[in-house]
């Protein structure tokens, strides 16, 4: 494990943390879809996928604008929280309430993913890196945006549904 000794040596290590945690989570929202007995909620997870592979390619032009390479380890992170989407998925057997717990659980996906990509902007605008500020300015305000989307979800259809 490499150390780190300055701003911009943390800067990438987290940024090579947030681009695998994003691919996890690409490999997990399907898995979570099938399970889904709400269709405005599979839509909703079909649009978070093409968000996904959208934040992938942006995070993707940080690291070639900064001449640096994505290569790093699996995000232990995003594996406790995928871990545990699966787990909660699999321990509801009522539809409604399986339908809120992947929200629950993107949800959680969303909150680590507003925290890392609003730190790594700030970090990006204080070093100067203009146009990876920008490119991950605008993965926080999708991930923001999301998690508006399945909290109004949750809260005009899901969640009642599942109250019975």
């Amino acid at each position: 494990m490499k150390h780190i000794h300055n701003l911009e040596d943390l800067f990438f290590e987290q940024l090579k943390e947030q681009y695998h945690a994003t691919r996890q989570q690409m490999e997990t929202f399907p898995k979570l879809r099938e399970k889904t007995s709400n269709n405005t909620l599979k839509e909703s997870i079909d649009h978070h996928i093409g968000q996904n592979k959208d934040q992938l390619d942006r995070i993707g032009k940080v690291f070639a604008a900064l001449d640096r390479n994505r290569h790093g380890e699996v995000n232990e992170a995003a594996e406790g929280l995928i871990r545990e989407a699966i787990k909660l998925s699999e321990r509801c057997s009522d539809a409604a309430a399986r339908d809120a717990g992947i929200i629950t659980s993107i949800q959680h996906f969303n909150h680590y993913n507003i925290a890392s990509f609003g730190t790594l902007r700030t970090y990006a605008k204080e070093l100067g890196f203009e146009e990876p500020k920008n490119l991950l300015g605008k993965c926080l305000e999708e991930e923001k945006s999301i998690d508006k989307e399945l909290t109004a979800l949750a809260e005009k259809v899901i969640n009642l549904s599942a109250i019975h």
